[in-house]
C-alpha cells in the first residue's frame, strides 16, 4: 500500500529525475554520536513543556528515521536541475492502528508545532551542526482542500547559518503532512535558496494532490 500510494517519477513533469530507488525500510538506526545525542537532549530541556510531546518525533526526523510508531513506509526523492536543484521527497507510512496515526497527525497540526520546531532547529543547528548566526522561521502555510477522508496541514521552514570558515548557508522547505485512516504522508519541497522556485512550487502542489488522492482508501 505504502509503495503504491507514494509519489512516482511518472507523476512528475519532464526534467525531474529520481535520486535513487524507493526505500521500504521502516527501521533507521540513529546516526548521532553519544555527545550529539546529549546535545539534542539539552536542546529539548530548554523547550517549553508543551513541546516535550514532540521529543521522539523530532529525534526521528533529525536522523531521517521513519515516523514514530509506523510499521511500514515507502520513501521517494526527486530532483530538478532546471528548478534551482530543487528536491521533492515523499514518504507514505502505515501505522498499526488509527490511534497512532491520528495522534501523530495531531502533533503536526497543533498550534504550538511551528514554534516548537523553530526552537528545536535553532538549538540543533547551533549545537549539532556548529553553525553561527543561525536564523530559523517556521510558519503555517495554507493547503489545498484534500479529498474526503484526508486531513492535511502545511508549514514552511526557512533557515540560515554560517559554518566555521565558510559562507552562510540558506535553505527553505515546504511540507504538507496528511493523514487518512492508519496511513500518513509527508510531502516536502526543498531548495538551497530563500524560496522554492515557482516551477518547483507548482510541481510540489501537484505532488501533494497526487499523494492525497492515492491515500484513499487507507489500509484496513
Amino acid at each position: 500500500y505504502a509503495q503504491n500510494a507514494n509519489l512516482k517519477l511518472l507523476d512528475l513533469p519532464a526534467g525531474w529525475t529520481s535520486t535513487g530507488p524507493s526505500s521500504d525500510s521502516s527501521v533507521t538506526s540513529s546516526t548521532l554520536s553519544d555527545s550529539q545525542a546529549t546535545s539534542v537532549k539539552s536542546v529539548f530541556d530548554t523547550l517549553p513543556a508543551t513541546c516535550r510531546v514532540l521529543d521522539s518525533t523530532f529525534d526521528s526526523s533529525l536522523v531521517s528515521g521513519p515516523p514514530v510508531g509506523s510499521i511500514a513506509q515507502n520513501q521517494t526523492q526527486f530532483t530538478s536541475a532546471s528548478d534551482g536543484n530543487a528536491q521533492i521527497s515523499s514518504t507514505v507510512a502505515v501505522f498499526g492502528n488509527l490511534h497512532n496515526s491520528e495522534g501523530t497527525f495531531a502533533l503536526y497540526a497543533a498550534p504550538t508545532f511551528p514554534q516548537c520546531l523553530q526552537q528545536f532547529l535553532e538549538g540543533t543547528l547551533t549545537k549539532i551542526f556548529d553553525l553561527t548566526d543561525v536564523k530559523v522561521m517556521v510558519t503555517r502555510t495554507p493547503t489545498a482542500s484534500p479529498p474526503a477522508g484526508v486531513l492535511a496541514t502545511g508549514f514552511t521552514v526557512s533557515q540560515s547559518g554560517t559554518p566555521v570558515g565558510s559562507q552562510a548557508n540558506v535553505s527553505v522547505s515546504d511540507e504538507v503532512v496528511m493523514q487518512s485512516g492508519t496511513a500518513m504522508a509527508f510531502v516536502e519541497a526543498q531548495s538551497a535558496t530563500t524560496s522554492v522556485p515557482a516551477d518547483a512550487q507548482n510541481v510540489f502542489g501537484q505532488s501533494v494532490s497526487k499523494v492525497a488522492h492515492n491515500l484513499v482508501p487507507p489500509p484496513s
